[in-house]
């Protein structure tokens, strides 16, 4: 029961959290889309996702893949890793850690 209610505490949060990061990864595609020179240099990431369950991982993808700038390319057979491509490719460690700040938000509420 007291699971049951962190998870409730913890979506209006996540939502909040989320919502912010879709706005800021919007802005920041439109803004390269809009300069005259269209600066992208994409890439691909492998996160090593620990997912308790397949609806984490799921989940995962999913906002990775309507976050614009990022999509989930695969989901590897044992389930423990994810290919994402990027369009902005900063620093490896970079992307690590803020594709693992959303799925150890994402593990709080599934």
């Amino acid at each position: 029961m007291a699971k049951v209610i962190s998870t409730i505490l913890a979506i209006p949060g996540f939502m909040a959290f989320y919502l912010y990061k879709l706005v800021q990864a919007n802005v920041q595609v439109a803004v390269r889309i809009l300069s005259p020179n269209m600066q992208v240099s994409p890439g691909m990431v492998v996160f090593n996702a620990k997912a308790d369950n397949d609806a984490q991982l799921l989940l995962f993808s999913n906002l990775v893949s309507m976050t614009p700038g990022s999509l989930s390319a695969d989901i590897s057979p044992d389930k423990k890793q994810v290919l994402i491509h990027v369009l902005y490719f900063k620093d490896e460690r970079t992307l690590q850690n803020e594709f693992s700040d959303l799925f150890n938000r994402v593990k709080k509420i599934v």
